[in-house]
């Protein structure tokens, strides 16, 4: 089970943080992604209905752990590049460090309300 993979990893990580650290440098460097850290466990969570009715669940995937880690480390590296070399739109605020709906909703009011004022002194 994926659980007792994890407890395991986490006892050993110690002596693991170096291997790991070349291998997934590696496998950034070289692009590629070995297929054992693609596959995937589904679970199916329950939502709401007869329990015994499949569409009662909706399925999420577990993903083994190093996967994750370096899907982490990946997503670091690409926002931190991003943000760097001023990329990303000043309107993008999804999946952004310190952004939020509340930044989004605030350039929005922002937008209208100078859409009126402009408007309005034409």
């Amino acid at each position: 089970s994926y659980n007792t993979s994890n407890n395991i990893l986490r006892q050993l990580l110690p002596y693991l943080v170096s291997p790991l650290a070349v291998s997934i440098n590696a496998c950034l460097y070289s692009g590629v992604f070995p297929d054992a850290l693609k596959i995937s466990r589904i679970c199916p969570i329950y939502k709401k209905g007869p329990r015994d009715n499949p569409e009662s669940y909706r399925p999420v995937s577990i993903i083994p752990v190093i996967s994750k880690i370096i899907e982490i480390l990946v997503y670091d590296q690409i926002s931190v590049f991003l943000e760097n070399n001023n990329i990303l739109n000043v309107s993008q605020f999804g999946f952004r460090r310190g952004k939020s709906t509340v930044d989004a909703m605030d350039g929005l009011v922002r937008n209208v309300l100078s859409a009126f004022e402009d408007r309005c002194s034409a």
